[in-house]
C-alpha cells in the first residue's frame, strides 16, 4: 500500500517537472501514456505476483522470543535469573528481542490474518462482490472518459491531472477494501457470535469464477474510456450552437492533430455567425485566428490564456469585445481594433505582454477597469474622445508606457488606472475631473512633474506615492483635501505650495523632503 502511494506521488510530481520544462505544454498522446502507465504501475505489481510461478499459501513463520542479556547479549531463558557468560544479574522484568505480532496485534488485525490464511493461495470471490467491483470498475472507466472530454475541451492540464490522479487514488484504496477477505473480516466483526470457519466454509462454496480477471477488465475499460475520445476528437473542431438570429462559436477543442491557424466560417447551415462564445478559445494553443466580417460579439474569456496567439484581426462587424476576451495572451504583439467598435470591457487584453501597439477607434465608448493593465510592452496610447471614465486599474504595470493623451471630456479617473506605470513621463489631466483617486499614479517613477487641473477637490490616499522624480506640483485652489500618504516616498518634490484652505492629512508627505508653503 505504502509502496504504491510512493510510486502515484512520484509519478505526479515528475509529470510536474516535465511539464514545468516544457513551458506547461503537453500533447494528449503524452497525456493518455501517463494516464496509462501509472495505473499499469499501481496493479501491475498485483498480477504479476498472482501470476507468478508458485505462488502459494505462505504460513506465517513461528518465532519464538529471544531473550537476551543487557550486558554481553548472551542468549537467555526467561527463568534465568543470572548470565551464565559473564555472571551479570537479570532481572525477571527482561523483554525479549522478538515476539510474534500475534500477542500485539488488535481482535480485528488477528482475524483478518487468519481469515487470509485460508483464500491465500487462490483468488476467491463472489457474484455479489463480483458485481460490486465491475460497478466501482464502470464508474471509473465513465470518470476518466470524463477527464479526456474535459481534457480535449482545452481545460487546464493541471486540473485534468488532478483529477485523474485523485479518481485513479479512490479507485485504488476502494478496490483493495472490496475484497472477499475484508467482507468476511467486516462481517465476523459486526456478528461476534458467529460461527467463524461456517462463514468460511460458506463463502468457499459460494465462490464465483469471473470470466476475465480484474487486471483485463481494468485494461480494456482504460482502453475504451481513452481511445473513445481520442477517436471522437482526433483533429480540432470548431463547434457552433444557435444565438440570436445565427450561429455562435461554442467551443474550439483540441485533437491528437493540433492546428495552428483556425479559420471561423462565415455562414454555419445557413446562417451568420455572429458571435465568439465565453470561453470558446480558452486554453488553445493556436497561433492565428481568422474571424468573418458577419462577426458582431467577442464574448467574455473567448481567447483567454492563449499563450501561443500571435494573429487576430478584429473585423468592422464587432461592437464589443467582453472581459477578458483576449486576457493573458502573451505572445499578442499587435492588435488593430476597427471603427465601430464600441465596448471594450474589463480585463480584456490584460497581461499582454508583447503587445506594443494599439489603436482604439473613435467610435468606443466604454473602455472597463483593467482592459489593459499588464502590457508591458505597449508605449503610447490615445483615448478617443467618446470616453468619459477611465476606469479602475485601466492601464496599471505598463511598464513601458511613456504618454497618454486623455480627450478634455473625461470626468473621472479611478482608482490605481496608471498605477506602477514607471516608465510614464506625461500627463495632462482633464479639466473636469474632481477627484485623483487613491494610487493613480502610484510608482510612476519617472513622473517629473503634474498640473492638477481647476476643479479637483480632492487628492485621494497614495495618489501619487513612490513618484520619485516628481519635483513640480501644481496644486489648485479648488483642491479640499490632500488625504494620507498622497506624496509619500516622492524623493525629488522639496517644495509645494498648498492654498490655506486645502485640509492636508499628517501623513500625506512622510518620507518626502517636502517643505509645504502656503498661500
Amino acid at each position: 500500500m505504502k509502496a504504491k502511494l510512493t510510486i502515484l506521488i512520484a509519478a505526479i510530481f515528475c509529470f510536474l517537472i516535465l511539464l514545468w520544462k516544457r513551458d506547461f505544454q503537453i500533447s494528449p498522446f503524452v497525456l493518455i501514456v501517463f494516464i496509462v502507465a501509472l495505473v499499469l504501475a499501481l496493479v501491475a505489481p498485483d498480477i504479476l505476483l498472482k501470476l507468478r510461478p508458485g505462488h502459494a499459501r505462505k504460513k506465517m513463520p513461528n518465532h519464538r522470543p529471544i531473550y537476551k542479556c543487557p550486558k554481553c547479549g548472551a542468549h537467555l531463558k526467561k527463568q534465568d535469573g543470572f548470565c551464565y557468560q559473564c555472571g551479570a544479574k537479570v532481572s525477571s522484568s527482561v523483554l525479549p528481542e522478538n515476539i510474534e505480532t500475534v500477542y500485539t496485534d488488535d481482535s480485528k488485525t488477528v482475524l483478518k490474518k487468519m481469515i487470509q490464511e485460508e483464500f491465500l493461495s487462490q483468488s476467491y470471490t463472489t457474484a455479489a462482490l463480483n458485481r460490486k467491483q465491475n460497478w466501482l470498475l464502470l464508474g471509473f472507466g465513465i470518470y476518466t472518459f470524463l477527464i479526456m472530454i474535459l481534457y480535449f475541451f482545452n481545460y487546464s492540464i493541471f486540473l485534468c491531472l488532478l483529477l485523474e490522479a485523485v479518481g485513479i487514488l479512490i479507485y485504488y484504496l476502494l478496490s483493495k477494501r472490496w475484497t472477499l477477505v475484508n467482507t468476511l473480516v467486516q462481517q465476523a466483526v459486526k456478528n461476534p457470535d458467529q460461527d467463524i470457519p461456517a462463514m468460511i466454509a460458506k463463502a468457499k462454496q459460494e465462490q464465483y469464477q469471473p470470466h476475465l480477471s480484474q487486471g483485463i477488465k481494468l485494461t480494456l475499460t482504460l482502453m475504451v474510456a481513452i481511445l473513445l475520445p481520442v477517436l471522437c476528437f482526433f483533429q480540432a473542431r470548431v463547434w457552433y450552437v444557435p444565438y440570436q438570429n445565427g450561429y455562435a462559436v461554442f467551443r474550439y477543442t483540441r485533437g491528437i492533430i493540433n492546428e495552428e491557424e483556425v479559420t471561423i466560417v462565415e455562414q454555419y447551415h445557413g446562417k451568420p455567425v455572429v458571435a465568439i462564445g465565453s470561453n470558446a478559445f480558452k486554453n488553445a494553443t493556436i497561433k492565428a485566428v481568422y474571424l468573418p466580417d458577419t462577426l458582431e460579439s467577442i464574448k467574455a474569456s473567448a481567447f483567454r490564456n492563449c499563450y501561443h496567439l500571435e494573429q487576430v484581426t478584429i473585423p468592422s462587424s464587432v461592437v464589443e469585445i467582453r472581459g477578458s476576451a483576449f486576457e493573458n495572451c502573451t505572445n499578442l504583439t499587435m492588435i488593430s481594433l476597427p471603427e465601430g467598435l464600441k465596448e471594450i470591457r474589463g480585463r480584456a487584453f490584460k497581461n499582454n505582454k508583447k503587445l506594443q501597439s494599439v489603436i482604439l477607434p473613435s467610435s468606443l465608448e466604454y473602455l472597463g477597469g483593467n482592459a489593459f493593465a499588464g502590457c508591458r510592452s505597449l508605449v503610447t496610447i490615445m483615448i478617443p474622445d467618446g470616453i468619459s471614465e477611465i476606469y479602475g486599474g485601466t492601464f496599471s504595470d505598463c511598464t513601458s508606457l511613456e504618454s497618454i493623451y486623455l480627450p478634455d471630456d473625461i470626468t473621472a479617473i479611478h482608482a490605481e488606472a496608471f498605477r506602477g506605470d514607471i516608465n510614464l513621463k506625461q500627463v495632462t489631466l482633464p479639466s473636469k475631473i474632481t477627484e485623483i483617486r487613491a494610487n493613480t499614479f502610484e510608482n510612476c517613477r519617472s513622473l517629473t512633474s503634474i498640473t492638477i487641473s481647476t476643479g479637483v477637490r480632492r487628492i485621494a490616499a497614495h495618489a501619487f506615492e513612490g513618484c520619485s522624480r516628481l519635483s513640480y506640483v501644481f496644486v489648485p485652489s479648488s483642491v479640499e483635501e490632500i488625504g494620507s500618504s498622497s506624496f509619500r516616498r516622492c524623493d525629488s518634490l522639496y517644495t509645494i505650495d498648498i492654498p490655506n484652505t486645502t485640509q492636508v492629512n499628517d501623513r500625506a508627505f512622510k518620507e518626502s523632503p517636502t517643505t509645504i508653503r502656503r498661500y
